[in-house]
């Protein structure tokens, strides 16, 4: 007869690794998780059979709380980090024990708590709840899971903290409530249950409008071709950087004969271009500083120090990465270099002194050499053309 008492447990168990699984990302394959997990379990029921059989209390305490233990198995099995895998835990943990609260006290109520009506109401109430769980709750709460990362830090440990609550608070229930035999007891779980995932599914909308709202303010301070910050994101960088009494340079590079590339290759190639150059200059310039797209062919780097490396310029010039085949082979960029020493002036002043230094630079090297490989099957009238076209351009 006591083991029989184990049967609500077992299923209890079977339904919560069964909901976990299906939110989690394995690390093995299927059949392999599963029998690990019912390995594990097997020497966990083993242990409660033997160990715990004559304390009653200790046994009802250590099976409520034995969910966490799986969290061992979990961290070796899954994905998800330990911190993601306890918010599940607690999650699917709160649903399944909420159901074996809801039949005990059905039991309770209606058929004087015996063991077969209780086990029949826990079944028909799993069955009836796990697939629209499936198909509704599970989908939404595996992507609050899986974007709630990308916001702050606190929003995981609030989530973390909220989940822990609600299953202390179904426990706390559960024990008040455990020799009521009042229909009313039955109520009071169903409606704290109904709230747990009312709460998940009003969560799930937080998280997808925020998402909306950063994506807004991604596409607010980002630039469409190369995802680099855009003017409002420079000036905003610039402007706090002109606050502070600290030294730092910018660099506005022009892309040299960009025109003619749009001209030979048309737009698409151009656009490539632009998308190659913005990608090789974020990596030059690293963590040092930032590099953002202020129009056309015009970019600008905010470093952060008095004094900008040589090599990096140079590396900045030659682009010795760059693909020579996609979409064209680089023709090169003219860079003005500013410093910025405080007190700082506003921002327009400093890039319209980066402006000028890079229109001198470009004034210098007028007669730009062709690069290998470009123009090789075009007549020499064409190339003269092209260098006429450079020279009359001002942007580039």
């Amino acid at each position: 007869m006591f083991f029989l008492h184990f049967l609500p447990i077992v299923e209890v168990l079977f339904f919560n690794l069964f909901s976990i699984f299906l939110c989690c990302r394995r690390r093995y394959s299927a059949v392999r998780t599963i029998f690990l997990l019912a390995l594990f379990s097997a020497v966990m029921l083993l242990f409660l059979a033997i160990f715990l059989r004559h304390f009653t209390f200790y046994r009802n305490v250590f099976m409520r709380l034995s969910g966490f233990i799986f969290l061992i198995p979990f961290r070796i099995l899954y994905r998800e980090k330990f911190s993601q895998l306890f918010i599940i835990t607690c999650t699917c943990w709160t649903y399944t024990l909420g159901i074996l609260s809801l039949s005990s006290r059905f039991s309770a109520v209606f058929f004087s708590g015996s063991l077969l009506p209780m086990l029949i109401t826990e079944s028909v109430l799993f069955l009836l709840t796990i697939f629209p769980l499936c198909r509704r709750i599970i989908p939404k709460y595996i992507f609050i899971i899986k974007h709630v990362g990308s916001f702050e830090k606190y929003w995981n440990k609030y989530i973390a903290m909220n989940s822990i609550l609600y299953f202390l608070a179904l426990l706390f229930l559960s024990g008040v409530l455990s020799d009521s035999k009042s229909i009313l007891s039955i109520l009071i779980i169903a409606l704290f249950l109904s709230s747990t995932y009312v709460s998940y599914i009003i969560l799930y909308h937080v998280v997808i409008n925020s998402l909306q709202l950063c994506r807004l303010d991604h596409l607010t301070l980002h630039d469409d071709l190369t995802d680099l910050g855009n003017r409002t994101a420079l000036f905003r960088h610039l402007t706090s950087l002109c606050e502070t009494e600290k030294s730092f340079c910018v660099l506005l590079m022009n892309l040299d004969r960009f025109k003619v590339i749009n001209d030979q290759c048309g737009h698409a190639a151009g656009d490539l271009y632009l998308q190659q150059f913005a990608a090789l200059s974020s990596q030059i310039i690293d963590e040092q500083g930032k590099v953002y797209r202020l129009d056309g062919d015009e970019f600008v780097a905010l470093y952060h120090d008095e004094e900008v490396p040589g090599r990096l310029i140079a590396e900045l010039k030659e682009c010795r990465a760059w693909k020579p085949d996609e979409p064209h082979p680089f023709l090169g960029v003219s860079i003005g270099l500013i410093p910025a020493v405080p007190p700082h002036p506003d921002p327009e002043h400093i890039l319209r002194q980066a402006d000028a230094a890079m229109y001198l630079e470009k004034l210098k090297r007028r007669s730009v050499s062709t690069p290998p490989g470009y123009g090789k099957h075009e007549t020499g009238e064409k190339r003269k053309k092209e260098t006429a076209v450079f020279r009359t351009e001002p942007e580039g």
